[in-house]
């Protein structure tokens, strides 16, 4: 038991003093022969507004319908979605979901190998999800009550 805190306290000096030498700015004769890459354009760098095209925060939660019957879309990275709906609130269905920048796919497997699937899109600020169906359907962030 002791030896295994004394490794533990070893490792940790060990890590520390290699963070040391690391952050120590070389001398010039130490220094490479080849000149450090450019920096990458400002343009091309992702804006707070735009997010980026693998990043699922703004997706994951809760969407609540905004119509009749009410319902709520939760959404679990990587790739899980549940319908919750009822009180008390219960799920009702599960499937996968995949997203391509704005636009967010979800299928949900049915008994006997069929499958359903709904297409969602959200506006370029994202504060919502809307289903083009015959009746449209939009969900915004809300939690079951």
């Amino acid at each position: 038991m002791r030896l295994a805190g004394i490794c533990a306290v070893l490792c940790l000096v060990a890590c520390s003093r290699k963070q040391e030498h690391e952050a120590r700015p070389r001398s010039a004769s130490a220094a490479p022969a080849t000149a450090p890459a450019p920096a990458a354009p400002a343009a091309t760098a992702p804006t707070a507004t735009a997010p980026q095209k693998d990043d699922l925060a703004w997706l994951v939660g809760t969407w609540e319908r905004q119509s009749a019957p009410k319902d709520w879309l939760l959404f679990n990275a990587p790739k899980d979605v549940m319908v919750l709906s009822g009180k008390p609130v219960s799920v009702t269905r599960r499937g996968e979901f995949v997203a391509h920048g704005r636009f967010v796919s979800l299928i949900f497997h049915q008994p006997g190998g069929n499958s359903i699937e709904r297409e969602l899109e959200a506006p370029p600020d994202r504060s919502e999800l809307r289903e083009k169906t015959p009746v449209p359907v939009t969900y915004r962030r809300g939690a079951p009550p």
